[in-house]
């Protein structure tokens, strides 16, 4: 296994193959599983403990009922590592075996010490954009304010692509559109459908863009992070008090 990809778009691309090669379901439960395992290693070893991938591979196929760590990485497409660079809610690292050898090791990112709003400012201004990775928690939402469109608040944390977020949108509001039949006034439906316009001008680049990430505490993520605006409004509002 292994994929061959610029820097920008390895993480999102990669994460695009394995949503192709699972379900959503399994994909969901082995992140869940993931995390868990994580936790688990935190909780017991303190959270400076990294987990190495090749313990957790071997550990994570069994759990989840693959037949060996060759069927769990066939049914991801592509290695364990491999899945382990993609998730934003982890960090990893090359650090030396126990025979010298490097191994990858990996562990949950910190959580912010005190929880505060978070905005992440990124420019869409070629494809590739489209292509990064970004993980919105429960507390995060997304804003577009050229076209005063927001994705809002879910029930569940969310790892996609800023491409497929936009793209997901643009289909339930279609879907939305479409089934609400003579419930919905005409003025309404046209409205709904000129934004879905506005979202495929956007996937387009038909010209620049932006894209702002706002989180309540703090724990959603653009990852690859560079060229991202970090600013923290609450604190800017307090200065200027």
């Amino acid at each position: 296994f292994g994929l061959n990809m610029s820097s920008a778009e390895e993480p999102a691309k990669m994460l695009a193959q394995f949503q192709e090669n699972l379900s959503h379901q399994e994909m969901s439960r082995i992140i869940e599983e993931l995390e868990q395992l994580c936790l688990t290693i935190k909780n017991t070893n303190g959270p400076d403990q990294f987990v190495t991938a090749a313990s957790a591979v071997t550990f994570l196929g069994q759990d989840l009922g693959y037949d060996d760590t060759d069927g769990f990485e066939a049914a991801l497409g592509a290695s364990f590592e491999d899945f382990v660079k993609c998730m934003p809610f982890l960090e990893h690292k090359m650090d030396d075996g126990p025979n010298g050898e490097q191994q990858l090791v990996f562990r949950l990112k910190p959580r912010p010490l005190t929880p505060r709003y978070t905005k992440k400012t990124f420019k869409i201004t070629k494809s590739e954009d489209l292509w990064r990775v970004c993980m919105k928690t429960v507390t995060g939402w997304i804003e577009i304010p050229e076209i005063e469109f927001e994705i809002g608040l879910d029930d569940k944390r969310n790892i996609d692509a800023i491409y497929n977020h936009l793209a997901q949108a643009k289909f339930n509001l279609t879907q939305h559109a479409r089934a609400s039949g003579t419930g919905m006034s005409d003025d309404h439906k046209a409205a709904i459908l000129e934004t879905c316009a506005q979202l495929h001008g956007l996937l387009d680049i038909d010209e620049p863009w932006t894209f702002i990430l706002h989180d309540s505490e703090g724990t959603s993520e653009l990852h690859p992070d560079d060229d991202v605006l970090v600013e923290y409004p609450d604190e800017a509002r307090g200065g200027e008090a």
